[in-house]
């Protein structure tokens, strides 16, 4: 019986197909440079080990790719130096109004928006 951990089977001539599909509300800029990562457990980071270079077709809104395991895979982009925020939390309070919060490394900035 094997376990989630044993990975003595996988079989590095195997290629399994997958595919995300995007929402139309997703909007990706680099669309050329499209990263795939899947996550490891054991680090408990992102990586891009053993995933064939996806492909994203544009009129079909989804991104294509390889690899030889099942794992949780992900869209991965760059982090910007220009726009280093910790986290940020949207969310609309009432009929007429979103909130927007930012948290960066110094500063806390809270934005309304009335419509």
């Amino acid at each position: 019986m094997l376990d989630n951990k044993d990975t003595s089977f996988i079989n590095a001539n195997l290629k399994i197909q997958f595919q995300i599909d995007l929402a139309d509300c997703v909007y990706l800029k680099d669309l050329d440079n499209v990263i795939i990562g899947r996550y490891e457990d054991e680090s408990g980071r992102w990586s891009m080990h053993n995933i064939d270079m996806p492909k994203f077709f544009k009129e079909k809104k989804y991104v294509q790719f390889y690899c030889n395991e099942l794992a949780n895979f992900s869209i991965l982009l760059e982090r910007r130096i220009f726009f280093p925020y910790k986290s940020w939390y949207l969310r609309c309070i009432d009929e007429n109004t979103a909130v927007l919060d930012l948290e960066s490394k110094k500063i806390f900035i809270h934005f309304s928006f009335l419509y």
